[in-house]
């Protein structure tokens, strides 16, 4: 017959959980349940961890997965709490200290973000995501030639990555070297069919490449697939006028001015700009335009000095609507 325990006895306490077995219950857990069992998973065993040296790469880890599953919720304040605790016990666990650096990206806090992916890039080189986020730290601040060769280090380290792409051919148009960027952007959209932005600017580099066949039909499925859109119409019209096709040019500059009041002007310094330096368009197409706004005589009179900032032919960036 078995002898009953006492009543005063403390309950036995189980054995620590070793790292792998977390490791493993964290992934189970992940595939598995819901979010919120691995919180629950994730506190309790940072409750019952001590706190000594021995557990500091340990503990880390769970904080780092805790300040994770916090920032899926967009909870910022708990998740930045976490995380500094994750890179304050364990400075080497380059994963919180890239969520971290995350968060300050998503805060727009630009510089603290880009000192804490430069700290993970001395340590990990070949780290792609702290490559392209520093990247976007330059660009987001406007440094462009800074931000260049990481994008286009991010494109090496990931080169299935169309963001990657995309700002690498943005950082180009920007410093007008729309052949170089072509590339970039064809792959970018390639990758990503559905991004706008990408389209915009491989539309924009057909055309400087002297493409202009493929430049309309991009800009006509761009119209299809994305409906009104300001670079499509002002790219096609520019190419149907280097093909010598004013009035169909005229119709497709037209459509920007009615679904933008602000294109008027563009379209009036389009206009004007014919009438300048290619004399023989100009009459089909200001007249085309005076069509839909007979209002627009007065600013089409020749004699009239030519707007300072009349556009260029397809100077216009990828981003602009």
């Amino acid at each position: 017959m078995p002898t009953a325990m006492p009543h005063n006895r403390p309950p036995l306490k189980p054995d620590l959980w070793s790292e792998e077995a977390i490791e493993e219950a964290i992934g189970k857990l992940k595939d598995t349940e819901p979010p919120e069992s691995l919180r629950v998973f994730l506190e309790k065993r940072i409750e019952e961890i001590p706190q000594t040296k021995a557990h500091t790469r340990l503990l880390a880890r769970l904080h780092n997965e805790l300040g994770l599953f916090w920032l899926q919720k967009e909870e910022m304040g708990w998740a930045r709490t976490h995380l500094d605790t994750a890179v304050s016990l364990d400075p080497e666990n380059l994963k919180a200290a890239y969520n971290r650096g995350n968060i300050a990206l998503y805060e727009e806090e630009f510089e603290a973000a880009l000192e804490r992916y430069e700290t993970i890039l001395a340590k990990e080189p070949d780290h792609g995501g702290a490559t392209y986020n520093a990247a976007l730290c330059h660009a987001l601040t406007g440094r462009v030639a800074e931000a260049l060769p990481l994008f286009e280090r991010a494109v090496v380290l990931s080169p299935d990555y169309a963001g990657a792409h995309f700002w690498a051919g943005e950082c180009l148009l920007h410093q007008e070297k729309p052949d170089a960027a072509l590339p970039y952007f064809h792959k970018a959209s390639a990758l990503n069919p559905d991004h706008p932005e990408s389209s915009r600017g491989l539309a924009i580099c057909l055309f400087h490449a002297g493409r202009h066949e493929e430049a309309i039909c991009l800009c006509e499925h761009m119209l299809e697939t994305f409906g009104p859109e300001l670079t499509a119409l002002r790219v096609k019209g520019d190419a149907l006028l280097a093909l010598g096709n004013p009035v169909e040019a005229a119709q497709s500059h037209i459509d920007m001015a009615l679904i933008d009041f602000d294109a008027r002007e563009f379209l009036v310094n389009r206009a004007r700009y014919l009438m300048e330096t290619e004399p023989d368009k100009a009459p089909p197409y200001v007249r085309c335009v005076l069509d839909h706004f007979p209002d627009f005589k007065s600013a089409l009179d020749p004699q009239e000095p030519l707007h300072k900032d009349r556009p260029q032919d397809g100077r216009s960036q990828s981003h602009a609507q």
